[in-house]
């Protein structure tokens, strides 16, 4: 086998640069069985790493590899790996520290380069009481504000709001039947908690802790109107005639509106952030810096995938060549930290693990860049955060940052 050519295909891939005839090439190279150590090389040389406590399960990459070879050449698009930025944060972090540490993502699906239980590592963090990390749930408020828990709702039929039945199928909440008149709903999130739900109209919308979306249970009229406060993640479908628009709310009341039809996109609108954050994977979004009153309303500035809209009091930046992946890795279960602050940080973590989080000293000015999987206890996450020289010390449901 030519050695070099296997790298350097395997290097075009990682920077999803192959065409349908390279994929097939390195399809038939990754046939061969001496590929296999090659691979593994690669892998550790991404990774930047040079102490390991946990085996690569090698075997399962180099499928999920051929996977995706085999999926790009049926379609004919380019394909490839995003690949694992370098992680100053981690760069002290023993993987052992980790049940499951962040490989590789691929396809819209994170790898982990482990599942099995591990040893917590433990040098700059004092944990009196560890913390889990959040789950999934939410609460569902009805239009007549009765509230139901959705995580312990048994399956099936579990309220009526007016001529509407509400089910839990396969933890998800379905609507069946119709009223005659406009009934609203609201989806709420407290700390700790993340849930996905699918509107009337088959658009599907994630929600990040401590969020909301208010929406009726049948759209009408020319427009599909939602209300969002906190983070949410929406895929819209396309129906035209009626744009489907997401009206921001955050402490200083109208926090302006995003616009779109068939698009994927994040908004990241937290009252405690400094600005409104969206961020468009596919298709195009129109943005307000306030909701549009009256048919003469400015039209919003266009954004369209791979842009960032960043609006505050002053109005609204964009951002070319925004990094879509790091807005949105929260709905793939992953921290991701692109020069955030340690405010910043703690914030997320705060509303993640529903901690409180004291500072014994003002911060200093220290950003992160990396990525941790959310499903690790705190004392793990602050581990990994500690190798900045930042002490931690978690006490019941508080995080101490120490000097």
């Amino acid at each position: 086998m030519d050695n070099n050519r296997f790298h350097y295909l395997l290097e075009e891939y990682i920077l999803n640069r192959l065409d349908k005839e390279k994929a097939a090439e390195l399809l038939h190279l990754l046939d061969q069985q001496p590929v296999a150590r090659e691979l593994e090389e690669l892998v550790y040389q991404q990774l930047g790493e040079q102490v390991y406590d946990q085996e690569v399960e090698l075997p399962l990459t180099r499928q999920k590899i051929i996977s995706g070879l085999e999926a790009a050449i049926a379609d004919g698009k380019r394909t490839g790996f995003i690949p694992v930025r370098r992680i100053p944060i981690l760069s002290r972090f023993r993987w052992a520290a980790a049940a499951s540490i962040l490989l590789l993502a691929a396809g819209g699906g994170w790898w982990l380069l482990s599942n099995r239980p591990a040893k917590p590592v433990v040098q700059n963090v004092v944990a009196v009481h560890d913390v889990n990390p959040g789950r999934e749930g939410a609460q569902l408020k009805l239009s007549d504000n009765r509230i139901i828990l959705v995580d312990t709702a048994r399956e099936g039929l579990i309220a009526m709001d007016g001529k509407i039945a509400i089910y839990k199928e396969n933890g998800r909440i379905v609507y069946k039947g119709s009223a005659d008149q406009v009934i609203y709903n609201e989806m709420v999130t407290d700390k700790g908690r993340q849930y996905s739900t699918t509107l009337p109209d088959g658009s599907v919308v994630w929600l990040n802790a401590m969020s909301s979306i208010r929406y009726p249970l049948h759209f009408a009229g020319t427009e599909r109107a939602v209300t969002l406060t906190g983070e949410g993640k929406f895929k819209v479908t396309q129906k035209e005639g009626m744009p489907f628009r997401v009206y921001i709310r955050n402490a200083g009341g109208d926090g302006g509106m995003v616009e779109g039809g068939s698009t994927e996109f994040n908004i990241n609108a937290y009252s405690d952030e400094l600005v409104i954050k969206t961020s468009v994977a596919t298709g195009s979004v129109a943005v307000h810096n306030a909701a549009p009153a009256g048919a003469n309303a400015a039209p919003g500035l266009s954004l369209r995938a791979g842009q960032q809209a960043q609006m505050d009091r002053n109005g609204i930046k964009i951002v070319n060549d925004a990094d879509i992946n790091q807005a949105m890795a929260w709905a793939q279960g992953v921290f991701s930290f692109n020069g955030e602050t340690l405010e910043g940080v703690m914030r997320q973590l705060a509303r993640w693990y529903d901690v409180e989080v004291v500072y014994e000293e003002k911060p200093g000015n220290v950003h992160f860049g990396g990525e941790i999987a959310m499903n690790q206890t705190l004392s793990q996450v602050l581990e990994g955060l500690s190798s900045m020289k930042i002490n931690f010390r978690i006490e019941n449901k508080r995080i101490v940052v120490m000097p």
